[in-house]
């Protein structure tokens, strides 16, 4: 057994975990976040932080995917900026 990926390892707030399983698993069927969460507990994403992180999360994407040549991964950062600047609350 062995431990890989690091990158992301930090002490930080708990939704923060939740971005890139909303970016790409949860979008495959509303039950699965709502799986998700019955074993998590309560949903942890304040709507004004868990916002900001998308946006963040979105054009980190894009960007590092950009960087590396991956069209793939950047499209997929691409939609994830789409989808966070339309939910926008007004």
């Amino acid at each position: 057994m062995g431990v890989i990926d690091f990158g992301r390892a930090a002490m930080r707030p708990a939704f923060t975990d939740f971005g890139r399983l909303a970016a790409q698993d949860f979008r495959r069927g509303p039950q699965l976040e709502a799986a998700f969460l019955d074993g998590y507990g309560p949903d942890p994403r304040e709507p004004d932080a868990w916002h900001r992180t998308r946006v963040r999360e979105a054009i980190g994407t894009a960007a590092w995917a950009y960087r590396v040549g991956d069209e793939a991964f950047e499209a997929q950062g691409h939609r994830m900026i789409t989808e966070a600047l339309a939910s926008i609350r007004r």
